[in-house]
């Protein structure tokens, strides 16, 4: 039987490509690329002119600064939901106590599933996923109502107001989701449109300036050392 030989490649230097990787700095390129081409008519494609490209370049920022308007709003609902996870916690930490209170130590643990409270690790509490934390909110108020517990710090209205505010920005969180999912579809087909035409640009400016070419992509934005 022969024996596989597994050789080591040697490792290819890294090169700079003439395009960028950032989508801000395919933008600014591509914008610089449109006055350029505005006034270079020996330069052009078969299948797409300058004003069909300006307004491919038109919805690919767009679609990257809804992406980024979207995205900022999110972070502050995150936040508040977690501020609002802290809250909760403390919170069942006291309905904890006031369970063991109400049904002793020994059995009071087997009412903790009747309070939306789960086994984790080695503890006793809420769930940490946010949608399965929103079910136990509603199993945990049904569990204070059932067995009209009270809890000094925390009464019944608390948890209510809690459970409003939680699907409340829960709700938010999942539409800004789903907006941003559409965007970023949109985006990435955008780009890569938008790629497609300055690679090809790229070729055809090769083509035309054998010798000068690299001066000539300089002046249309194409500098690679920025990149």
């Amino acid at each position: 039987m022969e024996n596989t030989v597994i050789e080591k490649q040697e490792k290819q230097p890294r090169k700079t490509g003439t395009m960028p990787s950032k989508q801000t700095d395919i933008l600014n390129l591509a914008e610089m690329v449109i006055n350029k081409w505005n006034v270079t008519s020996e330069v052009a494609l078969r299948w797409i002119e300058v004003d069909a490209f300006k307004k491919l370049v038109s919805e690919f920022k767009n679609s990257l600064e809804q992406r980024v308007q979207v995205g900022s709003g999110r972070q502050s609902k995150t936040k508040m939901l977690k501020n609002l996870d802290n809250t909760l916690n403390e919170a069942v930490e006291e309905l904890k106590i006031a369970i063991l209170g109400a049904f002793g130590r020994e059995d009071g643990k087997s009412y903790f599933s009747e309070f939306g409270i789960v086994k984790l690790n080695n503890g006793f509490r809420m769930p940490s996923d946010r949608n399965q934390r929103q079910q136990a909110l509603e199993i945990l108020i049904k569990g204070i109502e059932k067995h009209k517990l009270q809890v000094t710090q925390y009464p019944l209205l608390f948890f209510k107001e809690t459970q409003s505010e939680y699907n409340k920005l829960l709700q938010e969180t999942q539409s800004i989701d789903s907006i941003v999912a559409s965007e970023v579809s949109n985006k990435n087909e955008s780009i890569k449109q938008v790629e497609k035409v300055l690679n090809a640009l790229i070729l055809v400016i090769k083509g035309n300036y054998p010798d000068t070419y690299k001066g000539e992509l300089r002046a249309w934005g194409f500098q690679k050392e920025k990149y």
